[in-house]
């Protein structure tokens, strides 16, 4: 499993935190993109899931409330 979204950069002095992917799922939407990239990319998919503004389109999501 892949432990950071950092670029494997390893910062310690940073304020964010790691989350743990399987290396399939991170294959699956993050082949070729720049690892410092990766991060925006994260944002904005919450953004738009949670409804805080992002500018992604979600077609059918899944029932947030639902869970």
């Amino acid at each position: 499993m892949l432990e950071t979204l950092d670029g494997g950069k390893g910062k310690k002095d940073s304020a964010g935190k790691s989350v743990k992917l399987p290396a399939d799922v991170y294959e699956r939407y993050f082949a070729g993109v720049k690892p410092a990239d990766v991060a925006g990319i994260v944002e904005e998919a919450l953004a738009a899931w949670f409804g805080k503004g992002g500018d992604a389109d979600v077609p059918d999501g899944r029932d947030r409330e639902a869970g």
